[in-house]
């Protein structure tokens, strides 16, 4: 009898392309009010909420725009890409790009893809990390292991222990081979948080 060889699934984290030649957002999004709208991967949100970005005045843009929370602001383009693959668990949101007075710039160019399947992909047994306090949110890991089994078969979703966004090999690859511009993929199994 022939031993049948499985092979894992390789998945990446992202991380924004921090060369400042591309444009970041380092300010709150806002509603059309200009009121702060605290959003967090795997919120359920109603997707007719539209999201304010101010743009900045430097730097290109790319297609995956940077945010301090891991927010997913990405070019309609990324959008597409990820629309192909198996991902059952987004919502979308409009994006909107403004300029300092608040007059809009670009209203349909870019999304925030908002990843609601939420996976404990941590074994916490065995993988090296640093909590802020019992309970709570992790500082940094030094040694990732996976849970293998929580791993589900879509494309994209939520590693619960550091809200971030989790791509499969298919999503990275396609991404790479249209060139789309501002992203960074490290493979889940050498990844340490924060990169």
């Amino acid at each position: 009898m022939r031993r049948q060889v499985t092979t894992k699934r390789k998945l990446y984290g992202w991380d924004i392309d921090r060369d400042r030649r591309f444009a970041c957002f380092d300010e709150a999004p806002f509603d059309d009010d200009g009121n702060d709208l605290l959003l967090f991967n795997g919120v359920k949100l109603e997707e007719s909420v539209v999201i304010n970005l101010e743009k900045p005045k430097k730097g290109e843009l790319a297609d995956f725009l940077y945010s301090p929370s891991l927010l997913m602001y990405v070019s309609t383009r990324v959008l597409e890409v990820i629309r192909q693959g198996t991902v059952p668990n987004i919502g979308v949101h409009r994006v909107v790009l403004r300029d300092k007075k608040g007059a809009v710039v670009d209203d349909e160019s870019y999304v925030w893809i908002n990843v609601k399947r939420v996976v404990p992909l941590m074994d916490t047994e065995r993988s090296v990390f640093k909590q802020s306090m019992p309970g709570g949110g992790i500082d940094r890991i030094d040694k990732l292991v996976i849970r293998e089994e929580n791993i589900p078969d879509d494309d994209l979703f939520l590693f619960k222990e550091v809200s971030l966004p989790v791509f499969s090999e298919v999503l990275v690859s396609e991404i790479e081979a249209k060139g789309l511009r501002g992203a960074t993929f490290e493979e889940l199994s050498t990844l340490t948080w924060p990169s």
